[in-house]
């Protein structure tokens, strides 16, 4: 049971983590937009081209990070809900225990009365 528990406490952590950081990284890349903007507003020439080109790549990469994002927050509810997929448990068949049941040594009296071949026509290799 504590095995059990300590998965889902891994498993929160690692979603909390991963929610936290794509957060993090929304919030820069937002605030990096807004300082180069207001920076561009204010310049001329080949910085105002430079930084509008640098904020339309962070426009781009804080796009990507909030899909991540959405699609992390997916994953975790619809892992939540649990849906019924109409499995059943399988039962325990210990198949060593079959396969000893349904063994049959071969009669001895078989075995002597068969006389075994010296050589097979069919068997590989020369004569």
């Amino acid at each position: 049971m504590e095995e059990i528990e300590f998965q889902r406490t891994r498993q929160w952590a690692k979603f909390l983590t991963l929610i936290v950081a794509l957060v993090v990284m929304a919030a820069v890349l937002g605030t990096l937009i807004g300082v180069m903007l207001s920076y561009a507003k204010d310049s001329t020439g080949a910085v105002r081209s430079w930084l509008m080109r640098s904020a339309i790549v962070c426009v781009a990469m804080l796009g990507l990070t909030l899909i991540v994002l959405v699609c992390v927050i997916m994953r975790f509810a619809l892992r939540r809900i649990e849906l019924p997929t109409g499995r059943t448990r399988t039962e325990h068949v210990d198949a060593w225990a079959l396969a000893g049941k349904r063994f049959r040594l071969p009669d001895e009296d078989e075995d002597e009365d068969e006389e075994p071949d010296s050589q097979e026509e069919d068997a590989p290799g020369g004569p």
